[in-house]
């Protein structure tokens, strides 16, 4: 009997406490944004993506530094499993991030002094954020958080280009190799050659202008800081072509005419600042020296350096300790009702029966 009991609320724990992973998407579309303030948080808030112009108050800010990512942003051949996955809407790129061995690939905001662990980029078509005079096919975002949900999002938009350098057509043939997976679907491939995530910023103008903005798909979570590359990247023809053929499996009635970029919101006054690089490099620009990081790591609380794990473990803590929880309830009750009840002894009695009869 206590077995069946124990069963049944596992099995109740477990519909309940645990996330539903074969859940369908969320029945939100790009042609019909009008519907999206059934998923958003908050629509009143700041919202991305916005359009840079003549018009939007940029301002430029003089203690604005450039972006630096850690030392184990560059990724090695054949050592390296690259996770590609589906959620209907976009490919979403994740590399390792080795959470349980400590400090992991990170971007170090010089503006803040906070680091902020990579979690994953994903990509765009047509860009997002508009930037007058500067045209572009598409978006990357690589989304930076930390363990409190801090959210910061780096925005590189990108041009097809026959023209793009070894170092580009690397990192795409890495990241976007074909086969993508399908709706829903995910896939993983050791890296062909090694690659670092600062492959993709731009190398020559690391100008960039940074606000307060929100997701730009639902939930439009509020309250992330964006910083949008003014200087577009190229892609190789072939990697956008790869890209447009698999977001337009996944959404095949509405990707043609809508892509699966969102319309430029309002700015409703916020402060938009601009970094304007004043040099120009081609190697390492974006890296920190091992020096400087290890000086960095020492003054900032571990939870801020491991990176967010999307492992079983993680994504299902909350009904995990639910389970836990609950079978230690189930456990203690059940040795209480077993545990025998003596009526009528005295303590003498049960003392004598427990450690024998001294004698003096």
């Amino acid at each position: 009997m206590h077995r069946f009991w124990l069963g049944a609320a596992l099995l109740f724990v477990l519909s309940f406490g645990l996330e539903d992973t074969t859940a369908p998407p969320p029945i939100w579309t790009y042609d019909k944004p009008q519907e999206w303030g059934d998923y958003c948080q908050d629509k009143a808030a700041f919202q991305s993506p916005i359009f840079i112009n003549s018009s939007t108050p940029v301002a430029a800010h003089p203690h604005l530094h450039p972006v630096l990512l850690t030392t184990n942003c560059r990724f090695h051949t054949d050592t390296t499993t690259v996770l590609q996955e589906s959620n209907y809407r976009t490919v979403e790129v994740r590399l390792p991030t080795n959470a349980s061995t400590g400090p992991v690939c990170s971007l170090f905001d010089q503006n803040s002094r906070e680091l902020y662990p990579f979690v994953r980029f994903h990509f765009h078509v047509g860009p997002e954020h508009g930037v007058e005079g500067v045209s572009a096919d598409a978006e990357l975002h690589a989304v930076f958080q930390q363990s409190s949900g801090k959210t910061l999002v780096v925005a590189v938009r990108l041009r097809s280009s026959k023209s793009s350098s070894n170092t580009i057509v690397n990192f795409f043939r890495a990241t976007l190799a074909a086969p993508l997976p399908q709706g829903g679907g995910s896939s993983t491939k050791l890296l062909p050659s090694s690659i670092g995530l600062d492959d993709v910023f731009p190398l020559s103008d690391g100008s960039y202008v940074t606000y307060e903005g929100s997701l730009t798909t639902p939930p439009c979570t509020d309250k992330v800081r964006w910083i949008v590359f003014t200087a577009v990247q190229s892609i190789p023809p072939s990697a956008l072509s790869e890209l447009r053929d698999a977001l337009k499996s996944y959404m095949p009635r509405t990707f043609a005419k809508f892509g699966n970029a969102r319309a430029h919101q309002p700015p409703l006054g916020r402060p938009v600042f601009k970094f304007a690089d004043p040099t120009s490099t081609t190697t390492n620009r974006w890296i920190m020296t091992q020096e400087d990081e290890d000086h960095l790591k020492s003054s900032i609380p571990f939870t801020d350096i491991v990176s967010l794990d999307r492992s079983f473990f993680a994504r299902h803590a909350f009904g995990l300790c639910i389970v836990i929880l609950v079978l230690a309830t189930i456990g203690l009750f059940i040795r209480l009702r077993e545990q025998p009840v003596e009526v009528g002894v005295s303590d003498a009695a049960r003392e004598a029966a427990t450690y024998g009869t001294m004698e003096t």
